[in-house]
């Protein structure tokens, strides 16, 4: 049996699976091309694709590369969309064994009922998906934070096992939160934020434009400013941190505004933070509490949904972990 974490994210989808082959760990972007680019053969690297219900689609990067009809998953069908299916299948395509999933929904849509859909759209794209569980996505990070490679409890998280969690998970368009109270996830404490990382690149590429004038800024061209420190334009270069700083500070307020209605009476002990806008937003200030930001935030979803379907699977076989290889 092969055991996988899929977290299908509006920004990208992350991916650890492990079976015959070892195991893998990846993240490519959330974007499908309608059709396949034509190029000329060189020998490089070969272009993502994959063939759903009789028609060929471009996955990742080369969908942009190669200027094709991008299909997203950001809409709120986006489950049943030819994109999710898309991406689903490609990262299980080389897979001919029995398969248990472990994946997530957003805070809100896991609320929505949409859990029975996902286990059907998966199951109809990939037949040799035998076991499924979805879990709201930041519950995803807990269980990277409780559990070991194995799915058993680690020694250092113990006094997790007694304590009041909160989790928040800062993506690129949206923001999830979610408690856990000895072990098990408290459903009203938690939530969704359509507000991330997204919002602040915005915010700072019409501040730029504004005072520059720099025309067609968009928030890749903030993305990557903020990855090398600094803008370039005619004849000089832009140090963007104090305009991105100012409006982080800005978003961090209302975020901290709205998760506090939802968690200001309760004793929460610890907060742990996570998703790609971790770094940039570790200074959020809940409950007076020092958030810790986990290893590798972006993948952390996808790693504690693989080992709780390992724990998961291990309990189907009788056994404390499941054997694979």
């Amino acid at each position: 049996m092969v055991i996988a974490g899929i977290d299908v994210g509006y920004d990208s989808t992350k991916v650890v699976i492990d079976g015959n082959e070892g195991q893998k760990r990846y993240r490519l972007p959330s974007l499908v091309g309608a059709g396949v680019p034509k190029t000329l053969p060189h020998g490089g690297t070969p272009v993502k694709t994959v063939s759903l219900n009789g028609n060929l689609y471009t996955i990742g990067e080369d969908a942009i590369r190669y200027r094709l009809p991008v299909l997203t998953v950001r809409a709120r069908n986006a489950i049943e969309s030819v994109a999710y299916r898309a991406l689903v299948k490609y990262v299980l395509r080389e897979i001919n064994d029995e398969i248990f999933v472990v994946t997530g929904l957003p805070v809100e849509y896991y609320f929505q009922g949409d859990t029975g859909v996902v286990e059907r759209v998966m199951k109809e794209v990939v037949p040799s998906i035998k076991h499924i569980k979805v879990i709201p996505q930041p519950a995803g990070t807990f269980f990277d934070y409780m559990l070991d490679i194995n799915g058993s409890v680690r020694g250092y998280a113990s006094d997790f096992l007694k304590s009041i969690v909160g989790i928040i998970d800062i993506g690129r368009y949206t923001v999830d939160f979610c408690v856990f109270n000895r072990m098990d996830f408290v459903a009203n404490l938690s939530g969704s934020i359509n507000m991330g990382v997204e919002h602040i690149f915005r915010k700072v590429a019409d501040e730029l434009h504004e005072k520059y004038s720099l025309r067609g800024i968009g928030t890749e061209d903030v993305r990557d400013a903020v990855l090398k420190g600094y803008m370039i334009m005619p004849g000089s270069r832009i140090d963007i941190q104090p305009v991105l700083d100012r409006h982080v500070a800005a978003t961090l307020r209302d975020m901290e505004s709205y998760i506090h209605s939802y968690w200001g009476t309760e004793r929460i002990e610890r907060i742990i933070l996570t998703g790609g806008g971790a770094y940039l937003m570790k200074d959020i200030n809940i409950l007076g509490l020092k958030p810790l930001v986990v290893q590798n935030p972006v993948m952390a979803n996808a790693t504690g949904f693989w080992k709780l379907a390992r724990r998961l699977a291990g309990s189907l076989t009788g056994s404390k972990t499941v054997q694979t290889g």
